[in-house]
């Protein structure tokens, strides 16, 4: 179990299952928080991710409609000062993600 504590202040447990140390199990609870905050969806196009896995943990990206992977994308990117955290984090997909760049 990997502990998320949302900008808002709530606990999420989420079952990351992975075998790694703490900085990947946390970036796992991000990454599953940020997709299901955003609806599993590319918050500009809207593609949808295709077909959700059974027990979804947040240790992989997921593949949209549009064919393209839901990444995480920094809103502030690190070089700018951005940091890893919720409000910093959006879903895009790899078409998306391409077109914005480092901005």
């Amino acid at each position: 179990m990997a502990e998320f504590i949302t900008p808002d202040g709530k606990i999420w447990d989420v079952d990351t299952k992975c075998r790694f140390n703490s900085k990947f199990r946390s970036h796992c609870a991000l990454r599953w928080f940020v997709y299901h905050r955003d609806g599993f969806k590319c918050t500009q196009c809207g593609s949808a991710a295709k077909k959700l896995p059974i027990g979804y943990n947040g240790s992989q990206s997921l593949y949209a409609e549009n064919g393209n992977i839901l990444e995480l994308d920094h809103i502030v990117p690190f070089k700018k000062g951005g940091r890893l955290s919720a409000q910093n984090t959006q879903t895009l997909c790899s078409k998306c993600n391409a077109i914005k760049g480092a901005r």
